[in-house]
């Protein structure tokens, strides 16, 4: 992968690129800033960059798991990568695809540990409201939900999580889908009968319950791929 201090010293240079480019007045990055981070300008990776919007890529850069990004953690991922990189087959597969698989066993042994899906359900609000806080309606107990995510949250959530490759679905008929869902639970009142001050939210509820479901079929998944619990990875 070269030499690791470069890399290193490359990756203080992009960090401040981007910040300064987004004109960030914070020491942490959101999704939305840190998806903006060119890694083939640090050399990261045999094919000279990576793709930083894989889920478990990202959920592994953010290592305590805060929905930030810092320089710190950014610094830390590229050291394990090059450390990773040496024993990696280089005749088997490109960095990448490595690189993905690594960071999917290690979502795995951290969502089905001791309380690990709940952990995971609340970095991915964590991260989301990074992007934009919470917005807190008083519904005087009418409705069931008090904090919402703005839509532009549930735009990254719908390409983080890849809703159009994954099923077709485009970005207007999913918030729409998620809107309705949370109607139907009383979370919130129904758009077309509520005030406009509702149409660019989603209840954090909803996010939530869109995240279990996800982790449900994500652990079905690996299980019937016959993995196990604690596999070890030596991160």
């Amino acid at each position: 992968m070269g030499n690791v201090e470069l890399i290193i010293s490359k990756t203080a240079i992009e960090w401040d690129r981007v910040m300064k480019e987004r004109k960030l007045e914070r020491d942490w990055m959101n999704i939305e800033d840190i998806l903006a981070f060119q890694t083939a300008n640090i050399g990261l990776g045999r094919d000279g960059s990576i793709d930083l919007s894989h889920l478990g890529i990202l959920f592994f850069l953010d290592d305590n798991k805060d929905g930030k990004f810092t320089l710190r953690e950014a610094t830390l991922f590229i050291e394990r990568c090059c450390s990773r990189e040496e024993k990696w087959d280089k005749s088997f597969t490109e960095f990448q695809t490595q690189l993905q698989a690594w960071c999917t066993l290690a979502m795995w042994n951290y969502v089905t540990a001791v309380k690990g899906r709940s952990k995971f359900k609340l970095w991915m609000v964590k991260a989301l409201s990074r992007i934009k806080n919470y917005k807190t309606f008083k519904t005087d107990g009418q409705f069931k939900a008090k904090k919402f995510l703005r839509t532009d949250c549930v735009k990254t959530l719908y390409e983080l999580f890849n809703i159009r490759q994954s099923y077709g679905m485009a970005y207007n008929d999913f918030l729409g889908l998620m809107q309705r869902a949370a109607e139907e639970k009383e979370y919130m009142p129904k758009i077309e009968s509520a005030s406009t001050c509702y149409d660019d939210y989603v209840p954090v509820a909803i996010v939530e319950e869109f995240a279990l479901d996800f982790l449900t079929g994500f652990i079905n998944l690996m299980e019937q791929l016959g993995f196990e619990q604690g596999i070890p990875i030596n991160l």
